[in-house]
This record gives C-alpha cells, sequence and structure tokens, in this order.
C-alpha cells in the first residue's frame, strides 16, 4: 500500500470518528435540551396546580358568618321533627373555634347536662360535684384558667327571644323542652351588684348582616 493511499483511509477514518462523535455530543445536547424544557414545564404544572388548588384562608369570624345562619335555619326546619331537638352552641372565644350541634332525643325529660353527655364533643367535669350539682371544667379542650391574670371558665346560657340569658341553674338541674338552645361562653367574670357574672355571652345567632 502507497504511503497516499495508507493517508487517504486515515483521513477517512479520522472523519469518521469526528463526525459519529459530533452526532453523539449533538444527540446528548438535545436530550439535556429536552430535559431541560421537561423540567420546566413540570415546574410550571405543578406552580400553576398549586395556584389553582389554592383556596381563600377565611378567618373564624367569617367561618361562623356562614356556619351560624345556615344551623339556626336546619334547627328551625328539625323543630317539627318527632322527638325532642336541642341546640346546642359552644364558644370558646379566642381560645378555639365555635361548635354548633343540633342534639336530638326520644326521652321526654332532659336537661342541659344530658346534652353535653349525648353531644360529640370532649368534656371534663369537676370530680368535687356529683350530678345533679355537676360543673363544668373542660369543653372540646379549653379548660377553665387564668389569662392575664384573670380568671376564666366556661358559663351557661339559655336562648330566649333571641337573646342569650345567664342560667340560674346548673346543667344538671336546668331542663329542656323540645326547640330549645343553650350556649356556653369562655369568659372572664366580674363583680355586678355583688353577683359574680361572665362577661361574653356565646355569639350572636341572629346577627345582622351589615
Amino acid at each position: 500500500m502507497s504511503f497516499k493511499v495508507y493517508q487517504d483511509k486515515l483521513t477517512k477514518a479520522h472523519y469518521i470518528a469526528k463526525t459519529q462523535f459530533m452526532t453523539s455530543a449533538l444527540h446528548q445536547l438535545k436530550q439535556l435540551a429536552l430535559i431541560f424544557m421537561l423540567s420546566i414545564a413540570f415546574s410550571s404544572c405543578d406552580q400553576l396546580k398549586d395556584m389553582l388548588g389554592k383556596k381563600p384562608v377565611m378567618t373564624d369570624a367569617e367561618s361562623v358568618d356562614l356556619v351560624t345562619p345556615k344551623f339556626v335555619q336546619q334547627f328551625n326546619e328539625l323543630k317539627d321533627q318527632p322527638g325532642i331537638q336541642i341546640a346546642l352552641v359552644i364558644d370558646p372565644k379566642d381560645q378555639g373555634s365555635a361548635f354548633f350541634e343540633i342534639v336530638s332525643f326520644d326521652q321526654n325529660t332532659l336537661t342541659a347536662y344530658d346534652v353535653l353527655e349525648k353531644a360529640h364533643i370532649e368534656k371534663q367535669y369537676h370530680p368535687g360535684y356529683k350530678k345533679p350539682e355537676v360543673l363544668v371544667l373542660s369543653l372540646n379542650g379549653v379548660t377553665r384558667k387564668k389569662i392575664n391574670g384573670r380568671a376564666h371558665d366556661w358559663a351557661f346560657f339559655y336562648l330566649e327571644n333571641k337573646q342569650w340569658k345567664l342560667s340560674p341553674k346548673g346543667i344538671g338541674n336546668y331542663e329542656l323542652k323540645d326547640g330549645d338552645m343553650i350556649g356556653f361562653s369562655f369568659s372572664s367574670w366580674k363583680n355586678i351588684n355583688g353577683e359574680f357574672k361572665p362577661e361574653k355571652t356565646p355569639l350572636d345567632l341572629f346577627k345582622q348582616k351589615p
């Protein structure tokens, strides 16, 4: 083989190797570009998904404003049903979220204690008191305590003419009838004419929207 023929073959082989290398490199660059573009696309989809999936956050007050009228409406509709229907409202104020439940009974004689016992809530009573003299210590995890140096406790109310009235009796002695509404408010207490009374009533079920 002449030197010229050998040189031509070597040049051709070098050209083929160079071409294959460039083709392979180009293919790898295309793959990297595709992976990069896909990652951007998926990232954008995730961001878009997050944006579409986010729900507006409501405050507790806004949530209560939505729930309260529906609760009252449902209770008014159920009052005509057989048995005894009692509306229960638990308002822990800034210590938690308000709780609503319509509690149904077949029995004719019942007390507020019976309502708490049947309601789907967490409750704790003072161990030093026996039924009917029942003292509530905790409702839904909110326990009587001092806040800013002031004692806070659960106060028991009943609804009369759309207004909350402090019950003159304890929950074990307060008898209920069909359609009654009772409420508990976590409140500090103050001395009014020689008598300690809670400063806060349960939330207003019939508040007029501005």
